[in-house]
């Protein structure tokens, strides 16, 4: 008796699981049909970086590689540039920041960050970094940020490149914009792992500290995986879910990387001034700045210059929203200001 049902159960079981894989299965395919019939009703964006522009170095650190390089996003369906640029790198792989009175300047900036701070889809003289060393006469402004980068990537890049013999000024300060997104690229979630698998990823030993585990692929060989087949599910995608979902422990994990960062600087450079700029106005960019406050990192929001009547003016487009030349100079006024630079 007990053995017939056993058996009803397991039955029952496997006909519950296969029922189950039989409506996701049904579901994939009606949301792949309605994904196709919708195609050609969305906007076709195009964008394009010259060949070789983007690398990786030694580190598995992205990079820009030495030279002047075109970049340009296109709307396909009418043929209109939303942008077309020249990223101009020096030999270190910084972008180009020219400002007058170069000899004169005495103290140096280092920006740090990603595609919003390196700035994306606007010219040399539009980033924010050439709008602080235009507005200043003090300071030599060195743009280290990049598409694509988190605080994982800044981190390594303080601990393995000789910054200080790439900077000839012995006083300055570093400044990092921060987004919530870069809490995604700390815990290397789901959604970042269709482009960020390559690089670079710690992990935390057992007294606490970082230590690089190689990439995201490497270092999490079964989790990283799993989320790049979860990727290709439009039942996901379709209600927008993201593994893991952002929580406290995840913003406290980003603060702890930044103060890392504080103090690999301070290491490298003997310097305290390291300010961190919190582009949000979400529960993260709060979250973050409580934490940061905690381990005495001076922070400030610099999103609340934006007004909310207004976004479409701060962004290259509907579509794109990486920071326009008007936010670009908005922002770099807010530094110089809350920073006091001369």
């Amino acid at each position: 008796m007990n053995t017939l049902k056993y058996h009803k159960n397991a039955l029952a079981a496997l006909f519950g699981i296969i029922l189950c894989f039989c409506l996701i299965l049904f579901a994939e395919v009606c949301l792949w049909a309605i994904d196709r019939l919708t195609q050609d009703n969305r906007q076709q964006l195009d964008r394009v970086y010259a060949q070789d522009y983007r690398q990786t170095d030694e580190n598995g650190i992205p990079m820009a590689k030495t030279g002047s390089h075109r970049s340009f996003l296109k709307n396909m369906d009418t043929g209109e540039y939303i942008y077309d640029v020249n990223y101009t790198i020096d030999e270190f792989g910084r972008r180009v920041t020219i400002v007058p009175g170069r000899e004169q300047r005495d103290q140096y900036i280092l920006f740090m960050g990603c595609s919003f701070m390196y700035g994306e889809g606007v010219q040399d003289n539009e980033t924010l970094p050439f709008h602080v060393g235009r507005m200043t006469t003090e300071y030599l402004p060195y743009n280290y940020a990049f598409h694509g980068l988190g605080p994982f990537d800044l981190l390594a890049k303080l601990e393995n490149l000789d910054l200080r013999s790439q900077v000839q000024e012995k006083d300055g300060l570093l400044i990092y914009l921060f987004m919530d997104d870069h809490v995604k690229r700390v815990t290397g979630a789901m959604s970042v792992m269709k482009w960020k698998g390559n690089q670079v990823y710690y992990a935390v030993d057992h007294q606490g500290d970082f230590v690089r585990h190689g990439s995201f692929n490497t270092g999490r060989s079964f989790l990283t995986p799993l989320y790049k087949i979860l990727l290709k599910s439009r039942i996901l995608r379709y209600f927008n879910v993201d593994i893991p979902k952002i929580g406290t422990s995840h913003i406290e994990l980003t603060a702890k990387v930044i103060e890392a960062m504080k103090n690999e600087y301070q290491k490298k450079f003997g310097s305290e001034k390291f300010y961190v700029f919190i582009k949000s106005k979400s529960w993260i960019g709060q979250r973050l700045a409580e934490q940061l406050d905690a381990r005495g990192i001076k922070n400030f929001n610099i999103e609340s210059i934006f007004a909310d009547g207004d976004r479409e003016l701060y962004r290259l487009s509907a579509d794109d929203g990486h920071p326009s030349a008007l936010a670009q100079q908005m922002m770099a006024e807010k530094i110089v200001q809350d920073l006091q630079l001369q």
